[in-house]
């Protein structure tokens, strides 16, 4: 499709699940860019009646990234206003949650009877299933805003809870502010084409859990969440916290401990049932990561020492020694078997 993208993980090949695809209306000639772009969203995304004072020259970006039952999406837009009918709802419903986090510009929100004004930092919640005006007034050409869609049966928290916080302004602070920046590092890693199937797999589940603690705090304030959602809230962010510094030498139980507020005797606690310790849990996905980087024909040339220190493996003969043990080959004898095609 003109003025589409789609990102696979490094060295997919046709017939691979597809990963991220970047959409951009400048790929267009100006007269087809507004008929296009509401085209992908009422296929990508849910059917809204869309309307812009920028129809003539629309200039504006999604990425859409998938992760197991849940979709991430990131728009970059000018003014415009979307409304879903109840004729739309009809004619399509997927059933599901959105939870939109303004990153820039002005966003208003109308459902119902209730008003929502939101700015850099807020979120918000709506459904699928219930008509909504939306607008989006931009700032220096643009507002974006990324978009969290989750299946109503995806959450584990019972919907007379979570439904009386549709249409409403919610704040980003605490486990707001984690899963916004879990989101942030999510678009950054599909415009980079830097996460591979496993790890959209992986993280599906993680941004699940911060979306459920982030709604469960909302929802009661007075920790309405039960303690075992909360701790795998926790547990979620430590992993993405991890993965984003893999490549760090330094990484430790102490150093994640500290980060996050926490004994480094309670974190060991949190990782009993993960089936691995902290350090067993860093070392695992250190490996993963250069399986996959030795697998991949564009960095055929980069030496097996640079992908090891890449991950943060500092000395030569402990990562052979590692990796053989943990895949029945070393590094070299690994990248040769799939650079011949016996694996």
């Amino acid at each position: 499709m003109a003025g589409q993208r789609r990102i696979r993980h490094s060295g997919a090949v046709e017939g691979k699940p597809v990963i991220a695809s970047i959409v951009r209306t400048s790929d267009l000639p100006p007269a087809d860019r507004f008929a296009w772009w509401r085209k992908v969203i009422d296929q990508d995304l849910t059917p809204t009646r869309t309307t812009s004072e920028h129809t003539g020259d629309f200039r504006a970006q999604a990425v859409f990234l998938g992760l197991d039952r849940i979709q991430v999406s990131d728009l970059t837009i000018p003014t415009l206003q979307c409304r879903r009918t109840p004729t739309l709802i009809r004619r399509c419903d997927p059933e599901r949650y959105q939870l939109a986090l303004v990153k820039s510009g002005v966003v208003g929100m109308t459902r119902g009877r209730s008003e929502a004004r939101l700015q850099a930092g807020d979120f918000i919640l709506y459904d699928t299933s219930h008509p909504f005006d939306f607008h989006a007034v931009a700032e220096n050409r643009s507002a974006q805003l990324t978009i969290l869609h989750l299946p109503r049966t995806a959450l584990p928290l019972p919907a007379n809870r979570v439904d009386p916080l549709l249409g409403q302004r919610l704040g980003a602070a605490g486990t707001g502010a984690i899963l916004a920046s879990c989101l942030d590092s999510l678009v950054v890693a599909a415009l980079a084409d830097s996460l591979s199937v496993p790890d959209t797999a992986r993280l599906g589940p993680v941004v699940r859990d911060l979306a459920t603690a982030f709604l469960g705090h909302h929802a009661d304030p007075e920790d309405h969440l039960p303690p075992e959602p909360r701790q795998q809230a926790l547990i979620s962010h430590i992993q993405v916290f991890i993965e984003h510094r893999l490549g760090d030498p330094a990484l430790s139980p102490a150093v994640i401990a500290e980060a996050h507020h926490i004994s480094v005797r309670y974190l060991h606690k949190l990782f009993e049932r993960q089936d691995a310790t902290v350090a067993a849990w860093i070392r695992r996905r250190r490996l993963e990561r250069c399986r996959h980087d030795l697998g991949d024909p564009a960095l055929a040339t980069r030496s097996v020492h640079a992908i090891a220190a890449r991950w943060g493996f500092t000395r030569a003969e402990h990562f052979n020694r590692t990796f053989r043990a943990e895949y029945g080959a070393t590094p070299g004898e690994y990248r040769r078997a799939i650079s011949t095609g016996h694996l």
